[in-house]
């Protein structure tokens, strides 16, 4: 590597957190290759399949690194908040019916 000093010590720091780079790479990949499959993928807009994208990498990160490091799922959480905003803006947006939560009577 042709970095500097101050960068070859980020990327082993950041090697310990979040694992190998090419291993988060493969998984993360892995995983956008195996969503494109899906029917409606095309369906998508661009903020869902980003957003997806970026838990994929959280997800790969969590897979390979140290799974107790809090960041990986809050971003996550994150990452769905963002979607979930764009989505209460359609007014095609479908939500659970509000008879699914009716107590169940005895």
């Amino acid at each position: 590597c042709h970095c500097n000093m101050s960068t070859k010590k980020l990327l082993t720091e950041r090697g310990g957190t979040h694992g190998a780079f090419s291993e988060n790479a493969r998984l993360s990949q892995g995983f956008e290759d195996l969503a494109r499959t899906g029917q409606n993928w095309g369906e998508l807009s661009a903020v869902q399949k980003e957003a997806l994208k970026l838990m994929f990498h959280k997800i790969a990160r969590f897979l390979s690194g140290n799974v107790k490091f809090l960041d990986n799922p809050r971003d996550i959480g994150g990452y769905l908040q963002l979607m979930i905003n764009e989505m209460e803006q359609d007014p095609e947006a479908l939500d659970v019916k509000g008879e699914y939560f009716k107590p169940n009577k005895k």
